[in-house]
C-alpha cells in the first residue's frame, strides 16, 4: 500500500543503480549508520532512518533530519506544569524562550531488480547529498553513490524527440507529427490516471494538467555544425508559424543541421516550460515546477505499466 502511494502520490523522480543492493543486511546497516552519524561525529545535525514497508525485494525509507535549533519566544504557562496552567490563562503571562530543531523529510523507495537497483525519490535530493551519500556507503557498501546514480529514461521522450527529427528530415509536417505522438500518450496518461490509487479531486487536477501539454519549441546549446552557442525557441509553434514569414523554414533547418547531443525539444505543462532531452527531461527557467506539475509530467512520461 505504501508502495502504491509513492507512485500514485509523489513520485518525482526514477533512477537506478547497475547493482542489486543487498537488503538483507539493512537492519545492521540502519544501526551503523545511526551509530556513526548521530554518534561519532562533532555536533551532529541529529538524523533518523525510519522503514515504513519492507519485503525481501522492496524497501520504503523515510529520513527525518534536523535542519538547525530555533529560539522562538513563549508564555511560560504554556510550557510549564504549574497551578497558573490548570487554572486557565493567567492575568500577566510571563515570557520563556524555548530551543527545537525543525526536521526535515525525503522519503524513498529501494527496489531490487535483475542486476540493478530502481530508486524512486519523492523529494528532489539537492539538499540530501552529504545525508544520502553517507547512508548509501554506510548502509550498502556503496561509495560513490551520486557518480554511480543514474537517471531512468523514458522510452516516450525518447519517442517523440524521434518523431519531430524523422519529419523534420523527411520534410513533414514536424509540429503535427509530434502534437499526435503527444496526443496519443496523453490520452494513455489520463487512463493510467483513472486507475491510480488517489482521491478523485486529484485525479482530475492532473487530468487538466496533462491536457496542457504541448510541444513548443527547440533548444541548442554549443554546437559547432550550426556556429552556435545558444539557441532557443519557446512558443505555441503552430501559431508562431503563421504569424511570422521564414521561421519554420528556419527551424527546420536548426533542427536539421544541429547536432542530436547538442539539441533538446521543449513542452510546456500549464504554460511552463519543459525541456527533454534523450529521453531525459527537466524544468527550463527560473523557479522549479509546482509539485503537481511534476507529478502529472511523471505520469505522462511513464513508460511502464501500473503497479
Amino acid at each position: 500500500m505504501i508502495r502504491s502511494r509513492i507512485r500514485s502520490y509523489s513520485a518525482r523522480r526514477t533512477y537506478f543503480l547497475e547493482e542489486e543492493l543487498d537488503l538483507s543486511g539493512l537492519e545492521d546497516g540502519l544501526g551503523q549508520f545511526h551509530h556513526e552519524w548521530n554518534r561519532e561525529q562533532e555536533d551532529p545535525s541529529a538524523v533518523l532512518v525510519d522503514v515504513e514497508f519492507e519485503t525481501e525485494q522492496l524497501v520504503v525509507l523515510k529520513i527525518y533530519q534536523e535542519v538547525g535549533p530555533k529560539y522562538p519566544k513563549t508564555f511560560s504557562f504554556r510550557i510549564d506544569d504549574t497551578e497558573d496552567e490548570r487554572d486557565g490563562v493567567p492575568t500577566e503571562p510571563e515570557l520563556s524562550q524555548i530551543n527545537y530543531h525543525q526536521l526535515k523529510t525525503i522519503r524513498f523507495q529501494l527496489e531490487i531488480l535483475s542486476d540493478e537497483t530502481e530508486i524512486v525519490f519523492t523529494e528532489s535530493f539537492n539538499r540530501w547529498r552529504r545525508t544520502l551519500s553517507h547512508f548509501f556507503d554506510t548502509a550498502f557498501g556503496v561509495d560513490d553513490f551520486y557518480d554511480k546514480l543514474q537517471e531512468r529514461t523514458s522510452d516516450i521522450a525518447e519517442k517523440i524527440e524521434d518523431e519531430i527529427v524523422e519529419s523534420v528530415e523527411e520534410r513533414d509536417e514536424s509540429i503535427e507529427a509530434a502534437r499526435e505522438t503527444i496526443e496519443a500518450h496523453r490520452s494513455e496518461a489520463i487512463d493510467r490516471i483513472a486507475r491510480l490509487d488517489i482521491p478523485d479531486e486529484r485525479k482530475e487536477d492532473l487530468k487538466t494538467r496533462i491536457q496542457t501539454i504541448e510541444i513548443s519549441g527547440s533548444e541548442i546549446f554549443d554546437d559547432q555544425s550550426i556556429e552556435t552557442q545558444e539557441f532557443r525557441l519557446i512558443a505555441t509553434l503552430d501559431g508562431l508559424f503563421d504569424s511570422v514569414d521564414g521561421i519554420e523554414e528556419g527551424f527546420r533547418e536548426m533542427i536539421k543541421n544541429a547536432d542530436t547531443e547538442s539539441q533538446s525539444f521543449v513542452l510546456t505543462i500549464s504554460d511552463r516550460p519543459v525541456q527533454f532531452s534523450n529521453g531525459l527531461w527537466q524544468s527550463v527557467g527560473a523557479g522549479t515546477l509546482p509539485d503537481r506539475d511534476q507529478r502529472a509530467l511523471e505520469i505522462f512520461f511513464d513508460d511502464e505499466n501500473d503497479e
